[in-house]
């Protein structure tokens, strides 16, 4: 049994191994109403990590997963709970995840912790984040501790990341002589690999324990504020709409009397409860029907979260008056969130206005989606096939100069690769730039003004794609009509260290 659910780890885990995007979609999300473990075999472990990851709140979903981590899932699987919950974080870069899931696993079990770190230490790689590396010589070279290994993963770490493992390990339940040993191995094997001594990371939310909650239905009555009591109201109103999908109205009205008082800590002042787009998603997947007869009995300019959700159920003409009834002035905020739910639509809407600012916001909307990093993969799915030609001339300063300077910060995170290309394809389209300069500056001189823009993003891009997945980045290459261009390109792809001679 082992075996195969290994073998299900690896296949999950491979399954994208030719890009970092995961396949699902906003609506493929499903907000937890009860504990995800409670109707599945110890053993079905990746079936309880996909819920898990499918809760698009990721405050419920990070606390449901350290319950899960420290009281539920059997030693012997947690290892695949470890790779299966990396390979739906979604990203190239997962340190707050696998700090706090090896800080769990070095509590419960020290020895097996020990041996998964010794793996993750070939991991550390490219340290100074995606917009450390804009520079051939004035900022620091790129370096890695295993090219070979980090080539055959789907993720990076930063040093500091594991250092959760000896500050866990030494509150686990082992004696004294055991963890000492233990703790000793692991400061032997740090200096095998670097020259200073782990720097512990807060990486661990404070998060509060939503089991009970899950269990009762109900709020507890303390904490009164704060996050606690907002995330405990936000699962007590879930489970009581699915308990009665038919009283949905009555719960939102619940929700919009309810008054939250001042959190200083988050920066908060007093304000009225809100629908969480996450309630609107559970009740539209509960009472489709309800859902659509709620929205469409709201004055027309109301309920657009709501409205976004359901669009794509609703007939072409229903959708034309839903578009024509929003203001002017909220246009662009309008279809930026429309572009989380559904990308095509939201651009064809933005096109049309020939409007640079709805268009922008848009064009940014597919890429930040509405919740979650491994929420916004099918978003930059359709950005990746998006035709830049159909973007008016006049509109194209602002989105492919600005807008998708955003774009590419979120997109690097996760698939380096794929923000790269779309990087060069947006700098073909940009009319101010200069080729000569550009190809220069690809081949090694630091001759390009510190611009900060979509050329700056392109090139730290190309550089951690030339370096985690260089087979990838060279098929691609070969593939550029522009000869000077991907010579430039294919000098990048073998010198992307830094630091080097000048050529």
């Amino acid at each position: 049994m082992k075996a195969l659910f290994t073998s299900f780890a690896a296949l999950l885990l491979a399954s994208t191994a030719t890009a970092q995007r995961l396949s699902w979609k906003p609506h493929d999300f499903k907000p937890l109403t009860e504990l995800p473990w409670l109707d599945v075999k110890p053993h079905e472990v990746p079936k309880v990590i996909e819920r898990i990851f499918r809760e698009p709140n990721l405050d419920i979903r990070r606390s449901v997963l350290a319950s899960y981590l420290k009281d539920e899932v059997p030693l012997i699987h947690f290892g695949l709970a470890f790779d299966t919950a990396i390979a739906l974080e979604g990203v190239q870069n997962p340190d707050p995840l696998v700090s706090v899931m090896l800080a769990i696993w070095a509590k419960r079990d020290p020895a097996a912790a020990f041996e998964r770190g010794k793996q993750l230490i070939d991991l550390v790689g490219i340290e100074n984040g995606y917009l450390g590396y804009d520079s051939w010589h004035h900022r620091d070279a790129i370096t890695v501790q295993n090219a070979a290994a980090i080539r055959q993963s789907r993720f990076w770490l930063d040093r500091n990341t594991l250092a959760s493992f000896p500050y866990a390990a030494d509150f686990s339940d082992w004696d004294a002589a055991k963890k000492q040993s233990l703790l000793k191995a692991f400061a032997q094997l740090w200096f095998e690999h670097f020259d200073d001594w782990p720097r512990e990371r807060d990486h661990a939310p404070n998060l509060p324990d939503l089991v009970k909650v899950f269990q009762s239905g109900a709020a507890p009555s303390e904490p009164a504020e704060g996050l606690a009591a907002e995330l405990f109201f936000e699962v007590a109103m879930r489970k009581r709409l699915a308990f009665s999908p038919a009283s949905a109205a009555q719960f939102i009205r619940e929700i919009e009397l309810k008054r939250w008082p001042a959190d200083e800590a988050r920066q908060l002042p007093e304000r009225t409860g809100t629908i969480s787009t996450e309630f609107l998603l559970l009740w539209s997947q509960l009472d489709l029907g309800g859902m659509r007869q709620w929205v469409e009995s709201q004055p027309k300019n109301e309920a657009w979260a709501a409205k976004c959700i359901v669009i794509h159920r609703v007939n072409a003409k229903t959708r034309s008056q839903w578009m024509q009834a929003i203001p002017e002035n909220e246009k662009a905020d309008s279809l930026r969130m429309l572009a989380a739910w559904q990308p095509e639509m939201a651009m064809e809407e933005a096109l049309r206005s020939k409007n640079a600012e709805i268009i922008g916001q848009a064009f940014e909307g597919c890429a930040y989606g509405a919740w979650a990093m491994n929420g916004v993969h099918a978003g930059l799915g359709f950005l990746n096939q998006f035709d830049l030609s159909r973007l008016p001339k006049d509109c194209i300063g602002q989105v492919l100069g600005e807008n998708a300077i955003y774009v590419m910060e979120q997109w690097a995170g996760i698939d380096a690769g794929e923000c790269a290309q779309f990087g060069i394809r947006c700098l073909k389209h940009s009319p101010w730039v200069d080729w000569t300069e550009l190809r220069q500056f690809f081949s090694g001189d630091d001759n390009l003004p510190d611009e900060g823009g979509v050329t700056d993003r392109t090139f730290c891009s190309l550089r951690l794609w030339a370096v985690t997945k260089p087979d990838e980045m060279r098929e691609w290459i070969a593939k550029e009509p522009d000869a000077d261009l991907r010579q430039a390109l294919t000098w990048l792809l073998e010198h992307p260290w830094g630091h080097h001679a000048k050529p």
